[in-house]
């Protein structure tokens, strides 16, 4: 049997990754996430996140999708599909929790003390409930093959907001995509999800590589 996903861990360095946020928040006006595509697309319960759409033809992320296109060249010799090149469709996804993650005070950093959130207040944010990324209704020769998804935020940003890929993939090792910098790369006709954030804020950034439904 083939791949069902490829892990990369410490895809990007934190400075790296801190770059990408301030880039997408500071260049992209977000808009609310929605389920489907084109017409079809509506806001469902499912799913609540916020996205910013980045251009391909964003010359100060060229050095990016560059690293990322390399990679899932690199993986499909496993996965073996034939790929349309390149991608055209860049997704930053923000998770928000309901509770903001407390900062500790300039002596509470000094002593390396930790703030609890309030925890009795948090609900549950933002998430993406089971879900495939390709769609066999849609009329199309092209389809998404494969996943691109990068942690951007550290752990210690956030409470909840796991990644989980179905129980029929082959399970993932117990530290993968865990921390910021990490990148999975996965077959898109696998159903995934992302738990609710409880506090604080996840980002992430998500592509699609295409190719023939054949």
């Amino acid at each position: 049997m083939r791949d069902h996903w490829c892990n990369l861990p410490q895809f990007l360095t934190p400075a790296e990754c801190e770059l990408v946020i301030s880039h997408a928040k500071r260049r992209y006006q977000p808009q609310a996430a929605v389920v489907g595509h084109g017409a079809s697309a509506r806001q469902d319960k499912i799913r609540s996140s916020t996205v910013r759409w980045l251009k391909y033809s964003d010359l100060e992320l060229l050095w990016l999708r560059l690293r990322i296109e390399e990679k899932i060249l690199e993986a499909n010799r496993n996965f073996g599909y034939n790929l349309q090149a390149g991608f055209t469709e860049i997704q930053f996804t923000e998770y928000h929790g309901p509770v903001a993650m407390p900062k500790p005070s300039i002596w509470q950093r000094m002593r390396g003390a930790t703030v609890q959130p309030d925890m009795a207040s948090a609900a549950a944010g933002d998430h993406y409930d089971w879900h495939e990324d390709c769609s066999a209704s849609m009329e199309k020769a092209m389809d998404r093959k494969l996943s691109f998804v990068l942690q951007l935020s550290p752990s210690s940003d956030y409470i909840g907001g796991q990644f989980e890929l179905t129980a029929n993939a082959h399970k993932l090792p117990e530290d993968a995509f865990k921390k910021q910098g990490d990148a999975l790369i996965f077959r898109s006709g696998l159903k995934h999800r992302v738990l609710p954030v409880t506090v604080g804020t996840r980002y992430s950034l998500v592509t699609w590589v295409h190719g023939s439904r054949a």
